[in-house]
This record gives structure tokens, C-alpha cells and sequence, in this order.
């Protein structure tokens, strides 16, 4: 919920009284407490506006991509279809839906994974034939980068000491120009670059899977169509082919009165599907996550250099949202609220075991085998992060905090 106030003769004690009347009158107390105690964290050294800067300045890239990637499906449709060209005389019609055969519809998958390919520095990695219609159908190479925001996030983390909630996202990037990097530091980058990169194309493999179930489907039921004609009497074998119908008058006979009438509906609705809900959220969970998992890795490095480099005598606890799932509660606060103590050894070998997340393993059997165990992040979209433990500091409750 949100709530404008434009203040016009009124007091701040008078606008506070007026506040808490109308939040005790609509019963919504505990939510604006979990609010006021998500915002008074003053000991979170990342605040959440990086992570969201990071994030946005990312979806931005990705809308990027997959604007260019419809472009370029446009085109490909186009030059399968063979579309006559427009003339300054009239409109050149939509060619037919294309019937599509198994190397097409191969290519088409290829055309959408290698854009995810591109974006995260392994090209097109088409052949050259391939590459060369593509040229010619005016097909155009992406030029968005998504692993910047990786290693952004990354940087964000190690700087976790020296920025605060004043700083704004451009003193992180200025403070980032001055950051030495480390060849441990690099070392870690590329394995959070990697591990991004395996999702990002994955994703890419999975919109590619949509598109090639979808054209399947739509030959399905094109032959189902054809079938149904035979059996009503509708459809008749033609005096010079006794042996049935022509690839050809299939074609000619399917794309009469069909709802999808041509190329350009049948990629328009390719590019629906792209759009769906649960694909979307496929996306957001990437962005999220692999921004999240890299920042953390960075607060993590940033510990062992800040505790004197052996990670043995170095212990960390996660500092946990009140609005985290139940499993990160289990993992990393006691039965009182009081959080865990790890040591950061514990933490690195379980992220070299995992790669940092607990992918494959059981929420439900925390604290057993092939359970969730501390790490860079427990699952997509976890807040969690680590906090090293500084002698004489008192470990806060789940009331402090």
C-alpha cells in the first residue's frame, strides 16, 4: 500500500496523529512495522537501491535483446517465407504461414540461442553459410553485454565497507574505477560470469524450446486438419498424383481461412509466447539471483580481506530479512532469533562444492544429507547475506532486528 500526503497547513505532530489514526482504523499496523524495519537497517552496508539499479540497468539491456531478437525473427520469417517486395504502387501482401521443415525450424532455435550466446561474449557461433543468409536477410548482430551488471554486482560487494546509505549508485562507480582487483578477484568474477552464463543461455535454450514446440504443433495440427477434410469428404485426391497430396498443395490447402494467415501473425504470435507470465518470471529469477549470488560473492571476498586473509579464523553470520522463507530462518538463525555462526572456510567449501547455490538439493532435509547448507545465496530470489563477526560485538536478536 502506498499513501500520498501533500501537506498544507498542517504540523508534523498533527500529521503523525492523523497517520496513526487512519493506520489503527484500517488494521494494517504490522505491515507498516515490517516496512519501518525493513527501511531502519542501518548496518546493511549494500543498500537494496544498488542491487535495483543493477538489476534495472540489466532488464534494460535484456528488453534490449529481445527487441532486436523479434527484429530479427521478423527478417528470418521474412526470407524463409520468400515475402515479395513492396512496391511505391501497393503493399506487397503476407506470403503464407511457411510450412517450416526440421532444418528450418533447427535454424530458427539456433537463431534464438545465439543471440543469448552474444550477449554474454561467445558470439554468434553459427557457420558461415548460416551466418552469410543471415547477412542477407538483414539479419543484425546483438551488441548488448549482460555479464557487465555481473561484474558490477560483484564490485558492489567488495565495496560493502565503504558505501553506505548516502552513497549514491554513481559513487559506486566511481569508487569501483579506484578498486584494485586482484587476481583472486578476477578469478572469482569469471566463476560468477560462468555461472551466469549458464543460465542466461539456458534461458535462451528455453525460449528456443517454445518456439520449436510451437511450430511442431502448429504441423500437428495442420496434418490433423488435412486428416479431418479426408475422412468429412471435403478433401479429394487430385487426377494427377494418385499417390495423395504434394508438399505444395498441402501448403496451398492449409493456409486458405486459418486463424494465423500468414508469416507475420505466425511470428507475431512466436513473440507472445516470449511474452508469457511464467517466462518472464524465468528472466526476473536470472536477473535477480545471478546479481544477488555475484554481489554476495563479493561481500564474501571482501570479509576474508578485511579479517586478514585466512578464512579459517574468520566467522560470518547472514543477516536475515524478516520477511525471509522459513528454510533461511531454519539454516541461519537459532530456535531464539540469535543468527548462526559459520566459519568462513565452511562458507567457501560449500560455494566450491555447489557453485553457490543449492541447486538440486532439499530445502526440506536442512541440517541433513543433500540438504540446503550456507552459501553465497540459498535459492533465487534469497536476500540473505553475509556479515563477518567482529570481536566484542554482541550477535543481534530477531527483535533488534
Amino acid at each position: 500500500m502506498q499513501i500520498r500526503v501533500k501537506r498544507q497547513n498542517i504540523n508534523s505532530s498533527e500529521l503523525t496523529s492523523a497517520l496513526s489514526g487512519y493506520i489503527e482504523h484500517e488494521g494494517i499496523e504490522s505491515d507498516v512495522m515490517t516496512r519501518l524495519e525493513k527501511s531502519i537497517h542501518h548496518d546493511e552496508p549494500i543498500p537494496e537501491k544498488y542491487i535495483r539499479v543493477i538489476v534495472r540497468k540489466m532488464n534494460a539491456e535484456f528488453q534490449g535483446l529481445m527487441l532486436l531478437l523479434s527484429r530479427n525473427m521478423d527478417a528470418w520469417f521474412a526470407s524463409v517465407s520468400r515475402l515479395p517486395r513492396k512496391t511505391f504502387l501497393r503493399k506487397a501482401e503476407d506470403s503464407k504461414p511457411p510450412v517450416l521443415t526440421q532444418v528450418q525450424i533447427d535454424e530458427l532455435r539456433t537463431l534464438i540461442e545465439a543471440h543469448f550466446r552474444s550477449a554474454i561474449g561467445l558470439g554468434w557461433k553459427v557457420p558461415k553459410v548460416t551466418e552469410k543468409q543471415w547477412n542477407k536477410a538483414g539479419i543484425e548482430q546483438p551488441q548488448e553485454d549482460l555479464q557487465t551488471w555481473i561484474r558490477q554486482s560483484y564490485v558492489a560487494g567488495r565495496l560493502a565497507d565503504v558505501l553506505n546509505n548516502e552513497s549514491t549508485y554513481a559513487d559506486m562507480v566511481k569508487l569501483a574505477k579506484r578498486l584494485p582487483l586482484t587476481r583472486i578477484d578476477k578469478l572469482v568474477v569469471e566463476a560468477a560470469e560462468k555461472n551466469a552464463a549458464k543460465y542466461i543461455s539456458g534461458y535462451g535454450r528455453k525460449l528456443a524450446d517454445l518456439a520449436e514446440d510451437m511450430l511442431t504443433e502448429k504441423h500437428k495440427s495442420a496434418i490433423h486438419d488435412v486428416v479431418q477434410r479426408y475422412f468429412s469428404g471435403e478433401l479429394t485426391h487430385t487426377t494427377y498424383n494418385a499417390e495423395g497430396f504434394t508438399p505444395q498443395e498441402a501448403e496451398s490447402l492449409l493456409s486458405t481461412d486459418k486463424a494465423v494467415k500468414g508469416w507475420r501473425e505466425l511470428t507475431t504470435e512466436l513473440k507472445n509466447r516470449f511474452k508469457a507470465v511464467d517466462v518472464g518470471r524465468d528472466w526476473d529469477r536470472v536477473a535477480v539471483s545471478e546479481v544477488r549470488f555475484s554481489t554476495n560473492l563479493g561481500r564474501i571476498m571482501n570479509i576474508q580481506v578485511e579479517g586478514g586473509g585466512d578464512p579459517a579464523s574468520i566467522e560470518v553470520y547472514y543477516h536475515v530479512q524478516p520477511t525471509a522463507c522459513k528454510h533461511c530462518k531454519k539454516l541461519y538463525l537459532a530456535s531464539d532469533g540469535t543468527p548462526k555462526r559459520f566459519k568462513l572456510s565452511e562458507i567457501l567449501d560449500n560455494i566450491q562444492e555447489t557453485g553457490g547455490m543449492n541447486v538440486g538439493r532439499k530445502a526440506s532435509l536442512i541440517g541433513e544429507e543433500g540438504g540446503y547448507i550456507p552459501n553465497a545465496t540459498v535459492h533465487p530470489f534469497c536476500h540473505c547475506y553475509p556479515v563477518r563477526v567482529i570481536k566484542g560485538y554482541t550477535m543481534p536478536t530477531r527483535k533488534e532486528r
